[in-house]
């Protein structure tokens, strides 16, 4: 009979040779991440001359997303190795042999997918969004040294109701600068400048402004076409949302940049205004009904007065009905709703991956007879390709498809653990 002493020793190097085969698939998973960004970010920062430090801020920023991506795909490539490994030099033999089961070697690598899960989520639900908020107020502050970044030169650009044409752009200073918008009384606006520095606004928050020299502003009455206004400054400061120009999701963080607590409390918000908004529809339709019964009263006594008024009442109610009709039939839905509940689901449905990819290697890994980790490097590799295309197929059906967001989101998960247990029974039964 084996004693405990025995079985620790057992999945103590059971447990090592996984994390070391874990730790392969890791680095490559997360090279490929983090190239990835880098090539992304050459594009776009890189190549405006941004100092190195602020740079690296930034990809440290990143780091927490590359993590929480690479744990799931590291833990299936590394358990396949490791049990690959195993098989193919004929341990697991060995151990079942000396009257080890499949399940007591099967428990350690289980309990190393629940770490594997716990730890990805974190990252993914709390370390990211730190890194998401850090990285913002970086770009922020990048932009307003660097206007370059998203203010290219010689060129006009438009941002919500503004258009900025700008001439050269040299650090933070912007020659021959026009604006074109429209002022508080709804007139048409446009401003021209010698030249303009762009400042961080500290006194509002999210507000950048462009300090402009040698202004003339003309502006126009759209209603009559022919009053107008200019003047001339020496100095002009004018201010700018600075997501109009960076855009909201450099701002404000979407659901997936948020914590999950934080989602689920934005869903039960959107919840409570759907609520209300069908709740008005309803009281909308019903109000409308009952203006509708009272006109069809009044047209009965006005037939039994003038029976030639007939064809006429008929016309206006049915018309009416057709109002209500219409009106009835619309879709009080809000479509990011749809998307917080995606996200929402995601931020489980990544991370506990680890557990259905593991029940799935350990079978697959039994398998092996030569090369056990090439093998199951390959395996993983591909597989991990599969998981990837399934779960953006699911996310994109799930946007555009009336079908429960949580269904959706798990089903590449069960679709794994489906084959994952499959496998684990025709091993079991051999």
């Amino acid at each position: 009979m084996r004693t405990n002493r025995g079985y620790k020793q057992l999945y103590s190097y059971i447990i090592k040779e996984v994390l070391v085969s874990f730790a392969i698939a890791f680095l490559f998973f997360f090279v490929i991440y983090f190239v990835n960004y880098i090539l992304l970010m050459a594009e776009k920062i890189l190549s405006k001359h941004v100092p190195i430090m602020d740079v690296l801020e930034l990809l440290i920023c990143y780091l927490p997303q590359i993590i929480a991506l690479s744990f799931p795909f590291s833990a299936l490539v590394g358990s396949l190795m490791a049990i690959g490994r195993f098989s193919s030099d004929n341990e697991i033999l060995a151990f079942r042999a000396s009257g080890i089961s499949i399940f007591r070697l099967f428990l350690p690598v289980l309990v190393l997918s629940f770490v594997f899960s716990f730890v990805s989520f974190l990252f993914n639900d709390y370390f990211l969004p730190i890194g998401f908020i850090r990285s913002s107020m970086i770009y922020r502050t990048l932009f307003s040294r660097n206007p370059g970044l998203e203010l290219e030169p010689y060129s006009a650009k438009t941002y919500e109701d503004k258009v900025i044409i700008t001439g050269n752009i040299d650090d933070n200073r912007i020659d021959d600068v026009i604006i074109i918008d429209k002022t508080i009384e709804n007139k048409k606006r446009l401003i021209t400048a010698k030249s303009a520095v762009l400042l961080e606004n500290k006194g509002q928050e999210g507000v950048i402004s462009l300090e402009l020299t040698e202004v003339f502003s003309h502006e126009t009455d759209l209603k009559s076409g022919e009053d107008y206004d200019y003047a001339f400054a020496e100095k002009m400061v004018y201010n700018i949302l600075i997501q109009n120009i960076i855009g909201p999701q450099a701002i404000k963080p979407t659901a997936r940049e948020m914590t999950s607590l934080d989602v689920w409390y934005s869903i039960q918000d959107k919840r409570k205004v759907i609520s209300e908004r069908r709740k008005t529809h309803r009281e909308k339709i019903n109000k409308e009904l009952y203006e509708l019964s009272m006109e069809i009263r009044l047209a009965e006594e006005k037939i039994q007065n003038s029976p030639h008024s007939l064809s006429q009442s008929e016309r206006i109610i049915e018309k009416k009905m057709d109002e209500i009709e219409k009106e009835r039939s619309k879709d009080i839905s809000d479509q990011s709703l749809r998307i917080y509940l995606l996200e929402f689901h995601k931020k489980f449905s990544h991370p506990f991956s680890c557990i259905f990819f593991i029940i799935f290697a350990f079978p697959v890994g039994l398998y092996a007879r030569r090369s056990g980790k090439m093998m199951g490097f390959g395996i993983g590799v591909i597989m991990s390709g599969i998981y990837w295309g399934m779960l953006f197929v699911s996310y994109r059906t799930g946007y555009r498809v009336d079908i429960p967001p949580a269904f959706v989101i798990w089903l590449p998960n069960i679709i794994v653990l489906g084959a994952g247990l499959i496998l684990f029974l025709l091993r079991v039964k051999r």
